[in-house]
């Protein structure tokens, strides 16, 4: 009930300290990750998240380790890599920490990313982990905006 109670406050205190609402320009923001991944890229949907569990290779169900926690508010952008350079398919989560929007960026600023397979190519397990901020996440951020 505690963390029920805890889960509630933080997030009614998220929605309270960042804007309720989060967009950016599909068709650039595509352009963009076509260049990166150098292949079709369409991007889905664009949300704000909290609190993401990303899988990653030293995280399994019932081992002993940590699993990679995105503990603050990100703007995920949700979009879909058509063959990539090993043939796969599949579908990422960024996530991009929702205070990049308004900071000035730091060389060791990361960001969040879940890869998912879609089901054409060779098959692979889902997996994540984190890098930091590059050119592409530099311009997809002047993209992003945050209406309240």
């Amino acid at each position: 009930m505690k963390r029920l109670l805890l889960l509630i406050f933080v997030s009614a205190i998220c929605a309270m300290a960042f804007p309720q609402k989060v967009t950016g320009d599909k068709s650039a923001i595509c352009k963009i990750l076509t260049k990166e991944h150098k292949c079709r890229v369409v991007v889905q949907d664009i949300s704000k998240k909290y609190n993401e569990t990303i899988t990653t290779w030293g995280y399994r169900q019932g081992y002993t380790s940590t699993p990679l926690v995105a503990k603050r508010c990100c703007i995920c952008i949700h979009y879909y890599v058509d063959k990539d350079t090993g043939g796969s398919s599949y579908y990422r989560d960024l996530f991009i920490p929702i205070e990049y929007v308004t900071k000035e960026l730091e060389k060791s600023d990361e960001v969040y990313y879940m890869d998912r397979w879609a089901g054409k190519g060779p098959r692979f397990d889902s997996q994540g982990g984190t890098f930091t901020v590059n050119h592409t996440v530099r311009q997809i951020i002047k993209l992003i905006k945050l209406q309240k």
